[in-house]
């Protein structure tokens, strides 16, 4: 084995926003279940009108939107389009409803391969005459797994440049799945040799992708050494894509006869999107809960979460006292069939806690939660309690888990949502709750009807309503948890 592959650059579709993909994603999910099923082109022109309401992009050429419109439909699978329409698929619709970006992206992974329907057909050809057939997050987590069992249960790391160079570009493993065990011998023999590495940005960036990838799956962590290493307290789903076996077979009979062309590559790619927005593993529905809030042992690795640690006043440092509060609504007091649910859980706790504090005790046991059959437009009923005025609000509550705190204020309102807000206006609340793997953040929106009058937000009509929001619109809340 030579010290450096460069036999075949395994490449894949980049999107432009991937510095911004957990907001991106969240927003675009929510605009094209907002749209539902259309014909191709009236789906088009509205999804890129919704793309342009995403904060930031309103002064974007068209080229541009039509860029992230195809990067969005042919890398994520948010998208399915036949011959007539098109429509959101299920991850699209789960991530929607959810608010689970962990999920979104272990299930992404789950069935991202090369060659895949995310490529342009002619690239698929190409692959498939040079044998390729790899699924790269299984074998990296092989890899890193093993490497950890070798290394005394010390967890071992891997940067982009190795990955690149001895996984990604080497034939070996994407063609003939040579094993992790070698190579991570070839990755120990060339740090002993201090082998250098092609670290040009244009050079590393695809593995650099999927690893990025993998650390919002929350199956890596990305160490302050810039290293890549398995998130072992998250084992089990770790195997879960170790043991997967599923592959996409619409290209295999194709690598004996070499007749495959780009217009069969093309019309393959339907059978693609179809595969690829399915759930081929089984995640608990409490994984995502046991993984993230899971917190290292380690001194180092807790510097590492200190350092980075958000500091705004409404941020709520996710602490072991807090975490174990968290496992502790959400394993009890509320189901956890969807995200919304721990946010709800939140939000009544923090309710509690804020009219108990303005002295109005004998209210708490009425601040409920509205059961969804009612379909009333808002979760959760509580008391004003600014000063003497403890009238009954409304509150509406908007919540997202992810790895990092999402940076773009948006979220969607029902057609129910909508009419309530409209009616109740200023008892009527948003609570934006963003959860994420250091903090939980609650943003307050008062009436947003009025401050979409008042210019403080931007509202985009269509099946209820979009919504994109900055500080301007409320005020940031002390989670009272």
């Amino acid at each position: 084995m030579s010290d450096i592959y460069n036999q075949y650059r395994i490449h894949h579709i980049r999107p432009r926003f991937k510095n911004d993909v957990e907001s991106v994603l969240f927003f675009i999910a929510n605009s094209i279940c907002n749209i539902g099923k259309l014909a191709k082109e009236e789906f088009r022109t509205k999804l890129n009108a919704s793309i342009r309401f995403y904060p930031g992009n309103m002064n974007l050429t068209e080229k541009t939107i039509n860029n992230w419109r195809t990067e969005i439909s042919a890398l994520f699978g948010l998208i399915i389009t036949d011959d007539r329409d098109s429509y959101p698929s299920d991850l699209a619709t789960h991530l929607s409803e959810s608010g689970n970006l962990i999920y979104f992206f272990q299930t992404f992974l789950s069935n991202f391969q090369y060659p895949g329907g995310h490529l342009k057909p002619h690239e698929v050809v190409n692959m498939v005459s040079h044998g390729i057939r790899f699924k790269p997050v299984p074998y990296l987590l092989k890899l890193l797994v093993y490497g950890t069992q070798k290394n005394d249960g010390k967890r071992f790391g891997v940067s982009k440049e190795e990955i690149t160079h001895l996984v990604f570009n080497n034939l070996d493993v994407s063609k003939d799945n040579i094993s992790h065990e070698l190579i991570f011998n070839k990755i120990l023999n060339n740090r002993n040799k201090a082998t250098l590495y092609d670290t040009k940005g244009d050079v590393i960036r695809y593995a650099g992708d999927i690893l990025d990838y993998m650390v919002l799956a929350d199956l890596l962590d990305r160490k302050l050494d810039g290293k890549y290493y398995p998130r072992m307290q998250n084992i089990d789903v770790i195997n879960a894509f170790i043991t997967n076996s599923t592959f996409f077979t619409g290209y295999d009979d194709f690598y004996s006869t070499n007749t495959l062309t780009s217009h069969i590559a093309k019309h393959i790619q339907f059978d693609w999107q179809i595969y690829s927005t399915q759930q081929t593993i089984t995640f608990s529905s409490d994984d995502t809960y046991q993984s993230l809030f899971a917190t290292e042992e380690s001194a180092s690795e807790s510097d590492e979460r200190a350092s980075s640690q958000l500091q705004d006043e409404a941020t709520l440092p996710l602490t072991t006292d807090i975490i174990e509060q968290l496992q502790s609504i959400h394993s009890t007091d509320v189901t956890t069939k969807r995200i919304g649910d721990l946010g709800e859980a939140i939000t009544i706790q923090h309710e509690k806690n804020r009219i108990s504090k303005k002295g109005r005790n004998d209210l708490i046991d009425k601040i409920l939660k509205i059961p969804e059959k009612y379909a009333v437009g808002y979760d959760i009923k509580s008391f004003l309690g600014i000063e003497s005025d403890f009238s009954h609000i409304h509150i509406e509550v908007k919540s997202t888990i992810s790895k990092n705190k999402l940076r773009a204020f948006t979220f969607s309102l029902t057609p129910n949502e909508f009419e309530a807000a409209k009616s109740h206006k200023d008892l009527y609340f948003v609570y934006r709750i963003f959860i994420s793997s250091k903090s939980i953040s609650m943003f307050v929106i008062r009436n947003p009807i009025d401050e979409f009058k008042k210019d403080n937000l931007s509202l985009s009509v269509s099946n209820g309503a979009q919504i994109s929001f900055t500080e301007n619109s409320g005020k940031w809340e002390k989670v009272l948890i």
